[in-house]
Formats: structure tokens, sequence, C-alpha cells
């Protein structure tokens, strides 16, 4: 027979084990055969706080992309002096390294305004057409001249004007003032007296002639041309005379006999005495503007006039 004392034992460890069990478990106590269960604990781990609950914000429309920038290039060192500074007085270019456009030039910059007047046409096929083509060949040569020191300050070119096929050339030596702002020859006070020269002398007007100076460019204050200046345009002039073929010429003041002969004879000693250019006879006398200076020495300049004026009536007038 079994001690009963052993078999309380092993009962009390029976019910040791069953409320171990029913604490893992969750159980609190059994109430006859039914279980209740204890409440779960709180977890004993650290839980963040909570955060108020905010309202949500009015989405806004999405912003346009930004452009994107072009990465900036290096510059680069330039190994060179800009080209305007490389190039000849003749071809200068503008500092940005492009060619400047080239003026176009016309009739009208070849042979004027034939007395302050719109030049006539001039018919295809004539020698005065002929020789308009010649004298603007050699405008077109002569460009936006600056071959000399005297394009630093003139305003412009002034190449001739007149008939283009004239019997009769006049060369002054060079552009003033008013010539300078106007473009043409013998355009002020100097330009009247001449007007009055070939009216009531020779019975011309400017639209019968041809007329042109040694320089192209205005000297500054009126001076007499440079040697240089002088060199430098000495081709085109006698380009022009090439041009129109005259078959008598008349020059006024020094610097026109001077560069027309190559000679070192000043006025006073050829002024009424015939002269040659390349077998066309030379009348030199004195400059209009002499002549509002000294108007004693009109009677003189009459003399060498009427001279003229006997030698091309005899050549037959313009032809």
């Amino acid at each position: 027979m079994t001690d009963p004392r052993i078999e309380l034992a092993d009962l009390v460890a029976d019910v040791h084990d069953l409320l171990r069990a029913d604490r893992e478990r969750g159980v609190d106590h059994r109430e006859g055969e039914q279980v209740v269960a204890r409440p779960a604990e709180p977890d004993r781990r650290e839980v963040a706080p909570r955060q108020p609950r905010q309202k949500p914000r009015a989405q806004r429309p999405p912003a346009a992309p930004a452009r994107s920038r072009p990465a900036p290039q290096e510059k680069k060192a330039p190994t060179q002096a800009p080209q305007h500074q490389q190039q000849p007085a003749g071809n200068r270019h503008s500092a940005w390294g492009r060619k400047k456009a080239e003026p176009t030039f016309g009739y009208e910059h070849a042979v004027g305004a034939w007395g302050f007047s719109t030049p006539p046409p001039i018919p295809v096929g004539t020698p005065a057409r002929a020789a308009a083509d010649r004298l603007l060949a050699v405008r077109r040569e002569l460009g936006a001249c600056q071959r000399c020191g005297l394009c630093e300050n003139r305003r412009s070119v002034v190449f001739g004007m007149g008939h283009p096929n004239a019997d009769l050339v006049i060369l002054g030596e060079g552009p003033g003032a008013n010539e300078d702002r106007e473009g043409l020859p013998f355009v002020g006070a100097a330009g009247e007296m001449l007007d009055k020269m070939l009216q009531h002398v020779l019975g011309l007007g400017r639209d019968k002639v041809y007329i042109l100076n040694v320089v192209k460019c205005r000297p500054p204050n009126n001076r007499n041309p440079a040697p240089d200046e002088v060199a430098a345009c000495r081709p085109f002039l006698f380009a022009q005379l090439e041009a129109i073929k005259p078959r008598v010429i008349l020059t006024l003041g020094s610097p026109a006999v001077k560069t027309l002969l190559d000679t070192s004879r000043g006025i006073m000693s050829m002024r009424g005495a015939w002269q040659s250019w390349q077998g066309v006879p030379v009348m030199p006398t004195f400059h209009p503007a002499h002549l509002l200076r000294k108007p004693e020495d009109k009677r003189l300049t009459f003399q060498d006039l009427k001279e003229l004026k006997s030698r091309y009536d005899h050549l037959g007038g313009l032809r």
C-alpha cells in the first residue's frame, strides 16, 4: 500500500506545475471549469511619444523646372593682337575680326552731280559711257582709302565731278571744309569764283568740264598736301586723267602744276605759259582761293583764261 504522504507530495507538485503553466498562458485563476484569462501586462519596452497630428498643407503646383544654363566656357588668352591692329591701313578690320562691309559705288560717285543736278543718263555704247565706266573702275579701286594720314580726320573722299568725256579738265590741290562736307570739289567760296571764271570767260558750265583735285581728302586747316599724301594720291589722279583723256588741262595753284608736271617751279614763273603733260596742253593759273585773298591778280588770271579759251575753241569744244 502506498504511503499517503508520498501521494500528497506528488499532488501538490502537480498543482504547482499546473499553476505555473496557467501563469505562462495568462490564466489568472480558475472558477470551476472556466479559465479566466489575466489581462496582458503592458509592454515595458521604451516607446517613442506620439506626435500630435498636423493638418495636411494645401498642395502647391509643382514649380517649373529651372532652365539649365550652358556651362561657361573657359576664355582662352589671345595668342596674337586683334586683326585690326595687324592689318595694313588699306585693309582694316573691325575689333571682332570681321571685315567691314565694302562700300558700293555707282556712276554718281565717279562723275558727281553735274552742275549740282542729277547726272543725265549715260547711253550705253557711247564714248561718254566708256569714259564713265573707266572712272567708276578707278573710284572702286580707290575705295574707302586709308593710304595716308588724311583719312583720319576726313568726312568724305572727294573724287571729282563733271562730264566723263570732257575736253577740259580742271585740277586743284585738295578739298576744303565745304568740299569735305559735300563730297564734291570746289563748292565753297572758291567754287563760286571758279564758276564765274568758267561762265564769264570760257562760257562753260560744270556739266561740260571735269573738276578734280590732287589729293582726295581734306588736309588739316587747308594746308598744302604733304609729299607722302601727294604720293599716295598721284596714281589715282593719273588714272582719272587716263580715263577721261582730256584735250586740255587747267591747273589751279602751285601744288596742282607741281604734282602734274613733277616740277619744283612755282606758279608765279609758270602761269600764263603753256606746258605739256603726255602731249596734252596744260595752262597753269592762280587758284580761286588766291584770287579771293588778292583780287588784284584777277586780271592776270583773266589773261590766262583767254589763252585757254582760244585753244579750247580751236579744238572744237566738247566732243
